[in-house]
């Protein structure tokens, strides 16, 4: 893609590099996300609430919510196996 700006042509097409550290700043920002969603789940379950519950607050409709979201958790906990959860049981807000 090329811009003009004040009378002055400049080449605005991304590099190759910059195109690859885009999608590796993507790839961890996905995995932090999946981390935090892990730990979320956990301490969502601990404080008793639902799948259900859960599953909505995601996204899913209520119908498929139970099953997507513990899906999702025990896919989870596999990409993690030395998870330990962080918040004792009992614990409440």
């Amino acid at each position: 893609m090329v811009a003009t700006v004040a009378s002055t042509t400049v080449d605005t097409a991304p590099l190759a590099d910059d195109i690859h550290a885009a999608l590796a700043l993507l790839s961890d920002a996905r995995e932090t996300l999946d981390y935090c969603e892990l730990v979320l789940l956990d301490a969502g379950r601990r404080a008793e609430m639902t799948w259900e519950t859960l599953g909505t607050a995601l996204g899913h409709t209520t119908s498929t919510a139970r099953s997507t979201t513990s899906t999702r958790a025990r896919r989870l906990l596999a990409r993690w196996p030395g998870y330990r959860s962080q918040l004792p049981r009992g614990l409440r807000q």
